[in-house]
């Protein structure tokens, strides 16, 4: 297993640092860095450019040392991180909760902003004071959103074959994105796509029984996860492409903004070869 981290000038760096290598100790995984270094503007001196280099570079020794491999690139913040990510393909990319546009960070319309849009790739977003993992000797729980769709198929697919590697327990949770969340069929019983999410369920490893929670998808999918104590969110997300899929965007966007625990997001686009 591969974990590639987006390390910027921020806090919120070093929190998803840390979850990363205490994932990478439980899993084995192999762990790398990058540092992405805005290009410097023509009023920064060459010096505090390189003293801001510096500075990453301890803090990133600091907290993972010889247990992370290290790659300084320079360009503009999260476009170039996913540029490197999309061409070295890790299992998961992860950044922290970036909305700054402090100068070296990830910024510009915000690290999730850019992942959500272009990355092709399943990718975590630590928050932070994210809670620390539990030992490795206790099993990781995941929540994970499921709506019924194809595209949330795919989704899952994904998610599933992570929570594998990950020999983690999995607790499905029904989650329609959609105006149609309240649109029951003929009988009044079931949810629009029921039915299809609770197949697509059945299919996650050591998943239990779907849960459909009488409240909005995000409070559901936190409210379970905290009930649970919960070590990691999953959804998907199905783009730009039409109405519904701006409100599954929107739908990603709240539960990273307000979920207490890390986020992992599985884009339904095919991955390139």
């Amino acid at each position: 297993m591969q974990l590639l981290i987006g390390f910027g000038d921020h806090d919120r760096s070093s929190t998803a640092l840390e979850w990363s290598k205490a994932l990478a100790d439980r899993t084995g995984a192999d762990l790398a860095v990058v540092s992405v270094v805005h290009p410097a503007f023509a009023e920064v001196p060459p010096e505090l450019l390189a003293q801001m280099r510096r500075a990453r570079e301890e803090t990133i020794d600091r907290l993972a040392g010889d247990a992370a491999a290290v790659v300084t690139l320079e360009g503009e913040g999260t476009a170039e991180l996913i540029r490197y990510a999309e061409e070295q393909g890790p299992d998961l990319l992860v950044v922290g909760r970036h909305d700054s546009m402090t100068f070296g960070g990830l910024g510009g319309e915000g690290a999730f902003e850019q992942l959500l849009r272009h990355y092709r790739r399943p990718f975590v977003v630590v928050p932070d004071n994210a809670p620390p993992l539990p030992s490795p000797s206790e099993r990781l729980t995941v929540v994970v959103g499921v709506d019924g769709t194809d595209a949330n198929a795919e989704s899952v697919a994904m998610i599933g074959e992570l929570t594998k590697r990950l020999e983690a327990r999995t607790i499905p949770i029904f989650s329609v994105v959609t105006m149609a969340s309240t649109t029951r069929d003929h009988y009044g019983s079931r949810l629009v796509h029921q039915d299809e999410a609770e197949a697509i369920a059945a299919r996650l490893p050591g998943a239990e029984p779907l849960r459909t929670p009488n409240e909005d998808p995000v409070r559901g999918v936190l409210d379970t996860a905290s009930w649970e104590r919960a070590d990691l969110v999953a959804i998907g997300t199905r783009g730009h492409r039409s109405f519904t899929d701006f409100f599954a965007g929107q739908f990603a966007r709240h539960l990273v903004d307000h979920s207490p625990i890390p986020v992992l997001v599985a884009p339904h686009h095919p991955r390139p070869e």
